[in-house]
């Protein structure tokens, strides 16, 4: 099972700055949050970014902030090229502003939205090279980008939000642990709600109002995740990743990934035939 709430930072920079291309392949890293402040930029192609009920499409050059805590979702269906940076340790006070920078949406400075795309990706390659001392340079860049977004993008939080905060988010990585632990499991509504000890409706709901999505959706895209990542790492017959990634049967992963990205499972296996592996 893929990791995603766990960001393993640098420890000389305190942040994580890494690069992905997706190929033709469809692609989805489902619902996850962290407690780091996580910066995505488009460089080429596009990426849908689901965050707080809102699904937006990046497309080359925009760039989207999303706060700590905050569930998110994100899905390539074409090529492209993100650079993305993770911060570690939060630089204003989230119990009472929140950063507010989405490029799709908002209406931004030209040279501001310049100057972090050219410092998002000197410190890629920096840390990439890792010359000596190559930390101060990259801490200097990182000072830049929270005075740009402390001065230019921090907005007061909506009290209606007030459940992002992380006392309540510990509620919910409970459920999602005991999920990703049993995934490959017959798990019902009924087992989660014995273990976290709430109500089948209450968990129901507390849920959704966290992730904007049900508990079964959540499942069948992990679920998907994996079966991807086993379609594109191994020769293993459908049947048997179907099965592996926690599928119930064939069926049910052949609609989950045709509803996700309206192909088939024998269909995405030919789009791989000429293709290396990205």
């Amino acid at each position: 099972m893929l990791i995603h709430e766990h960001v393993d930072v640098d420890q000389d920079i305190m942040a994580k700055v890494f690069s992905f291309q997706n190929d033709q392949f469809k692609k989805i890293i489902p619902m996850h949050f962290h407690q780091s402040i996580e910066i995505i930029y488009c460089v080429n192609g596009s990426l849908f970014v689901e965050v707080e009920q809102q699904s937006y499409m990046l497309q080359a050059g925009d760039i989207i902030a999303l706060n700590p805590n905050v569930p998110h979702e994100t899905k390539s269906t074409v090529k492209n090229e993100v650079f993305v940076l993770q911060i570690k340790s939060s630089f204003y006070d989230n119990e009472k502003e929140v950063l507010k920078l989405n490029t799709t949406t908002d209406c931004l400075d030209d040279a501001l939205i310049d100057q972090l795309r050219e410092q998002i990706v000197s410190i890629y390659f920096t840390n990439k090279r890792k010359a000596p001392h190559y930390q101060f340079l990259i801490q200097s860049k990182l000072a830049l980008i929270k005075y740009q977004l402390a001065t230019h993008c921090l907005v007061p939080i909506e009290k209606n939000k007030k459940w992002q905060q992380p006392k309540t988010v510990q509620k919910y990585s409970i459920i999602i642990s005991y999920i990703k632990d049993h995934i490959t499991e017959d798990i019902t509504l009924a087992q989660i709600s014995q273990e976290v000890g709430y109500t089948v409706p209450y968990l129901s709901k507390l849920f959704k109002q966290f992730t904007g999505i049900t508990i079964m959706d959540y499942v069948n895209k992990l679920r998907l995740e994996q079966a991807i990542y086993l379609m594109r790492t191994t020769n293993k017959k459908l049947i048997d990743i179907s099965f592996e990634a926690g599928f119930p049967n064939p069926k049910s992963f052949r609609k989950c990934l045709k509803d996700e990205f309206q192909v088939t499972p024998q269909d995405y296996l030919k789009t791989m035939d000429s293709t290396p592996l990205s």
